[in-house]
């Protein structure tokens, strides 16, 4: 047989590939987590008790628009690393810009607050619960994800997994933030920027073990 030949029998055994698989299996992925982000929010920590008072709201509203701003841009690269060769390295700022954004916007909240009430405005009441509820929020999620990623084979499993924990913190941050009393920009920039990096430096160090393939 020539190798033609060859070639032509084994193209015929093999099954159509459905290129769409991967991110129908991320979007289901990310749909599931923003239920799973609120309940358990609502369900372990409990809703914030003023959340009738106008101010209560803005901060409220702000929070989750924050955290998933920061989450729809992780998850846009997340996309493109899941699939092999369609993206190289993605500077750090294309990710982390509203994260930079909310630092600039913290800074100038304390450049115009009386230094007597930095204290106050950056620590609040809470920042111990921030960081370990976060955290503890994106587990859920991150295993949602990774499920959802066994569908593709992403070759910077390091890269990729810090975008698959972003994503998770963000909706971790989401989760805590239907329960979180403290309402200052330093606050929230400080405490969940650093909860949500940390889930992206965790899901970048379990990657390799998650997702080779």
């Amino acid at each position: 047989m020539k190798t033609s030949e060859l070639v032509d029998v084994l193209a015929c055994d093999l099954d159509r590939v459905d290129h769409r698989a991967v991110d129908r299996a991320l979007i289901i992925a990310i749909f599931t987590n923003v239920v799973v982000a609120s309940v358990s929010g609502l369900l372990f920590l409990g809703a914030r008790q003023d959340a009738v008072d106008r101010d209560s709201i803005i901060f409220l509203c702000g929070k989750i628009v924050f955290a998933s701003i920061l989450t729809a841009v992780a998850a846009f690269y997340l996309f493109r690393y899941a699939r092999p060769g369609r993206l190289g390295k993605v500077p750090a700022i294309k990710i982390a810009w509203p994260l930079l954004v909310i630092v600039g916007l913290a800074v100038a909240t304390l450049a115009m607050t009386p230094s007597p009430l930095w204290h106050r405005e950056i620590l609040g009441d809470h920042w111990l619960e921030c960081l370990i509820a976060i955290p503890a929020f994106a587990i859920v999620p991150f295993a949602i994800i990774n499920l959802a990623l066994k569908k593709a084979a992403p070759t910077d499993l390091n890269g990729t997994g810090a975008l698959a924990g972003l994503v998770a913190g963000g909706f971790g941050a989401i989760g805590y933030s239907l329960h979180c009393v403290d309402d200052t920009v330093p606050f929230i920039a400080l405490w969940y920027g650093l909860a949500i990096v940390a889930c992206g430096l965790g899901g970048a160090a379990l990657g390799p073990r998650l997702l080779r393939w």
